[in-house]
């Protein structure tokens, strides 16, 4: 400290320099402040922004220093509220520091780094709404009664780091003083969040052991009914383990077992797996509860006998079948008496479970189903000779039927012993016989109706013929419209016979291979079969030779038409005749359909030729619009004609040239493009539009030297409307350049135009000046900071090409560009220390224990190459000893 004199002497000097700085211009002030004649060091500021002319101690109501605005720490928070003396300790305004640690003792010794803002902020020195959301980011989130605690319930230590998250670590010593149970002597786990959840509700010990404390006992042994209730300590003995604890019934409930006598358990016949009969709701009531595990499932009357009822003898070896319980009742059975029959000793065959009587037998177990009227007979009625080796067949019983009757008497016809055929077990008669389904001979038409002895005759059923004539011959021979006999008529009577009726005869003629059709169908039959049935042919001509050479328009005969009279000719009628022409190898078209056969036939209908030319030379010879003669027109007419219209052409240019007709060409006159001939035309664009090219003024093609391919800006739509596709060129339009016109960049021609922007904007690159490019040595690539869009919109990314200006440190912290490049036609240089220059005592202590550490901007960028602190390179950087540095 100074003494009182030397004090009193500073601060005459102090308010003299002020009083001289009142009177003095701005820039006598600035440089006496700059020159350091005042205790607060280099300080670019008025002393009347603080201090009054009353005195130099005496300090302005309302500081005229705006703190936020002019320096680079502003005042959040706590700081607005805290007197200046309290961080700035010497005079020296700039002396302190911007960091937590200038002004706060880090009683984290450093465990969370420099980054004090993480958890603190100026409003409060504990943000506690900060502090839990970082919290929660780490290994152990804070939940239930953990988030109400405090820091140093869990950090009492004062280490904050790499401490474990295992409850155990806190909570050993709850773990070890437990009693109720033993932790350690019944070798819990120490995971504490097996039984305890951090959601326990209540305060201080009630957490541990409150109602919220449940222990998820093991899927291998649930505690469900009976269990879910039980205290731990009747399963779980002192001394032993818990994880020892037996889990089978029978070592807890072993008293339970020998203590039961009724039945007596500890009997050979009991098995110690006390779940076969008891559950766990309770010991008792039991029941056997899987009885069909044993053999033999209880079902019916069973489910309700006491077990001793069969086990009278014990539970074990106890027969599984009917009869070992049932003998009594098997013997006693008088109707019938099931000894004396032999019946089966397996009871199931006719008894169920849900009574003894009555009993049913199932016939349909056996060969012979009971149905019909068997179903109402009694068991004797069949089995009079016991149960045994009973026929299943009809004639077994109804042998005496079958030997009485007499209508149709069957035994000296040999009627088939299988009763079936004709009777059902509804009863024995009425019978009936399926011929259809029984016989190969279905009975149709009136058959159906007809008494069996008409053709069964004499009684005789084996070996009657299935042939209409061995039963119709009578018939047969005395039909005389038609005789069947002399125009020998086939013996097969289904040709024309039904079994409907005789009399009613049809010949379905359709049937041959000469269907009838048209006025065939009307026709007597012996008007073609005049020389019988049999051999009559079936060519039109056969029967129709007088009406071929009869007919003399056109003469048959003389033209040599073929003897098909199918041909031109139907069935319908003879002299309705129509040839298709469309099935030979000339189909008619167009006018060619309403044409007389002799204009194209006049010499004869074979061998006339199929080619237009040959019935056209006349009108190829004839026409002169154009000559098709002189002009070497092809003979292949249909090139252009059709058959509807001769002189109605219709070139199809794309299917017969390789240059199709587009755009304003498909009206064009044909002459146009063939003055001459029409072979051998060019098909380039130049040859027809060669007066267009060079009649073109704007653009000139000729003096532009353009190529003589058109289609690259013109189209067949319109001469006038040029569509040029720059992007081809391998330097497409964009933005501005879109809408210009073509001579802007082509004033010297459309060959080798350059493509760089400096050719077109060497007049805006040389007249700009912020920045002056052209003083600056800005290089020539305008793209790096303009577009196409517009010109004065320039970008430059300084951020991401060079140096962060527009964010971290530096944001808002410069003007112009000179700021940090002093030299204005060259960029590449910069400086660091102009701005920092004032400071550079400070960096030379920050910077005191930096191997190699040297106050010039590259070196500054060398460490700082985004302007931030990078505190891993600083830290590798630093040395290890005070002799190294």
């Amino acid at each position: 400290m100074k003494s009182t004199p030397e004090i009193g002497k500073v601060l005459l000097i102090v308010a003299a320099v002020a009083l001289t700085l009142v009177g003095s211009t701005p820039s006598a002030r600035a440089t006496l402040m700059m020159q350091g004649d005042n205790p607060h060091g280099p300080l670019d500021l008025a002393c009347n922004s603080c201090h009054s002319t009353e005195g130099w101690d005496r300090l302005l109501p309302v500081l005229r220093f705006n703190h936020d605005a002019e320096t680079r720490f502003p005042l959040e928070g706590q700081h607005k509220q805290v007197a200046c003396a309290v961080c700035h300790t010497s005079l020296v305004f700039r002396d302190a520091g911007t960091d937590c640690f200038s002004c706060h003792v880090d009683i984290h010794e450093g465990q969370f780094g420099a980054s004090c803002e993480e958890c603190h902020s100026p409003r409060a020195w504990l943000d506690e709404s900060r502090f839990r959301q970082i919290h929660q980011e780490t290994r152990f989130p804070l939940l239930g009664v953990h988030a109400s605690l405090d820091c140093q319930a869990c950090h009492s230590t004062g280490h904050y780091r790499d401490l474990s998250t295992e409850c155990i670590t806190c909570h050993l010593d709850t773990y070890q003083e437990t009693t109720t149970p033993d932790h350690s002597a019944a070798g819990f786990s120490t995971d504490c969040r097996e039984c305890h959840s951090l959601a326990t509700a209540g305060a201080g010990a009630d957490r541990w052991t409150g109602p919220g404390v449940q222990f998820e006992h093991t899927p291998s042994f649930p505690l469900i009914q009976g269990h879910g209730n039980a205290d731990c300590a009747m399963c779980h003995e002192p001394g032993i383990p818990y994880a020892a604890t037996p889990t089978d019934c029978y070592s807890c409930h072993q008293a339970d077992f020998e203590s039961t006598g009724d039945p007596d358990h500890s009997g050979p016949a009991f098995d110690t797996n006390c779940e076969v009969c008891h559950t766990i709701q309770g010991w008792s009531p039991a029941q056997f509860l899987n009885h069909d595990a044993t053999g033999f499932p209880l079902d019916g009357a069973h489910t309700l006998v006491d077990c001793n009822s069969c086990h009278t003898s014990g539970y074990t070896g106890t027969p599984d079948h009917c009869y070992g319980c049932h003998r009594v009742d098997y013997e006693s059975v008088p109707d019938p008496d099931h000894t004396a029959a032999g019946f089966d000793q397996d009871c199931t065959e006719c008894h169920t479970t849900l009574a003894w009587q009555p009993a049913w037998f199932d016939h349909i177990g056996t060969d012979f189903i009971m149905d019909g009227a068997h179903v109402a007979l009694t068991c004797i009625d069949c089995h009079s000779a016991g149960y045994n080796n009973t026929s299943p067949q009809c004639f077994a019983c109804h042998e005496q039927d079958y030997v009485g009757v007499q209508d149709p008497i069957h035994t000296p016809v040999s009627f088939d012993e299988q009763c079936t055929l004709c009777h059902t077990t509804s009863a024995w008669s009425p019978s009936s016989f399926n011929h259809d389904q029984q016989t190969s001979y279905t009975l149709t038409g009136t058959h159906q109706t007809l008494e069996c002895s008409l053709c069964h005759i004499a009684g005789n059923y084996v070996g009657t013929p299935d042939d209409c004539w061995s039963c119709h011959e009578t018939q047969y021979r005395e039909t005389d419209d038609p005789d069947h006999e002399a125009q020998q008529f086939p013996f097969d009577c289904t040709l024309c016979h039904s079994t409907i009726t005789w009399e009613d005869a049809s010949f379905d003629h359709d049937q041959t291979n000469f269907p009838l059709t048209g006025a065939h169908r009307q026709l007597d039959c012996v008007l073609c079969h005049s020389a019988g049935y049999t051999g009559t042919p079936t060519d039109c001509y056969a029967c129709h030779q007088a009406d071929y050479e009869g007919t003399d328009d056109p003469d048959h005969v003389e033209e040599g038409f073929p003897f098909d009279c199918s041909v031109c000719h139907n069935t319908s009628d003879w002299e309705d005749a129509s040839f298709d022409h469309d099935q030979t190898q000339f189909p008619l078209t167009g006018a060619h359909r309403q044409l007389d056969c002799v204009l194209c036939h006049s010499a004869a209908y074979t061998g006339t030729p199929t080619d237009c030319y040959s019935c056209h030379q006349a009108d190829y010879e004839g026409t002169d619009d154009p000559d098709h003669s002189a002009l070497g027109y092809s003979h292949d007419c249909t090139v252009c004609h059709t058959t509807d219209d001769w002189d109605v052409d219709d070139f199809d240019h794309a299917t017969y040239t390789d240059w199709p007709l587009t755009g304003a060409h498909l009206g064009l006159d044909c002459n146009l493009c063939h003055a001459t001939v029409y072979s051998g035309t060019p098909t380039d664009c130049w040859s027809c539009h060669e007066d267009d090219y060079n009649s073109v003024a704007d653009p000139n093609h000729s003096s532009a030297g353009f190529g003589q391919n058109c289609t690259e800006c013109h189209t067949t739509a319109d001469w006038t409307a040029p569509l040029f596709d720059h992007g081809d060129t391998g330097w497409p339009l964009t933005g501005s350049h879109v809408g210009l016109d073509c001579a802007l960049c082509h004033s010297q021609g459309y060959t080798n135009t350059p493509a760089d922007c400096f050719f077109c904007h060497e007049t805006e690159y040389n007249s700009a000046t912020n920045p002056n490019h052209l003083s600056a040595g800005f290089p020539l690539t305008c793209e790096s900071c303009h577009n196409t869009v517009t010109w004065d919109d320039a970008t430059f990314n300084h951020d991401q090409q060079w140096f962060p200006i527009y964010s971290g440190e530096h944001r808002n912290e410069w003007d112009s560009c000179s700021d940090c490049h002093p030299n204005p036609n060259n960029f590449l240089v910069f400086t660091c220390i102009s701005c920092h220059e004032h400071r550079r005592e400070e960096m030379d202590d920050e910077h005191e224990d930096v191997n190699g550490y040297v106050y010039e901007s590259s070196a500054c960028y060398e460490c700082h190459p985004d302007g931030e602190a990078d505190r891993r390179l600083m830290k590798r950087l630093r040395t290890d000893s005070p002799t190294e540095r």
